[in-house]
């Protein structure tokens, strides 16, 4: 056995199952960043987006910055509905319904008629 810094158990590294996965969950908790907080000029600006995708005929392609479970994450599709509170997005033949407070970045990429 192996003595490291006063822990004579360092080679004894047995976990439960139920450990292993409560330990996982701590982990992946611990990676989770905190939701963003938007500068007003941010804010602005996506309100701004909100009102031309309100006013596009449907449907445009978009390019979206979410935040969703903990992390960052870049979507772009077919906008199908946009409604004050969320928007619903056609992409790889699925339809995401995004909240407006998820969003942290529109992009209009082109209309289509």
């Amino acid at each position: 056995m192996k003595i490291n810094e006063g822990n004579i158990f360092e080679s004894m590294r047995l976990l439960l199952p139920e450990h292993r996965a409560a330990s996982a969950e701590f982990r992946r908790r611990k990676e989770r960043l905190p939701q963003p907080l938007l500068d007003e000029q941010q804010l602005e600006s996506l309100n701004w987006a909100m009102e031309q995708l309100l006013s596009l005929h449907l449907p445009a392609l978009i390019q979206l910055e979410v935040f969703q479970n903990g992390k960052r994450k870049p979507l772009s599709g077919w906008l199908t509905h946009a409604t004050p509170s969320s928007l619903h997005l056609q992409a790889e033949q699925k339809t995401h319904k995004i909240p407006k407070e998820d969003i942290l970045r529109i992009h209009l990429d082109e209309f289509s008629d």
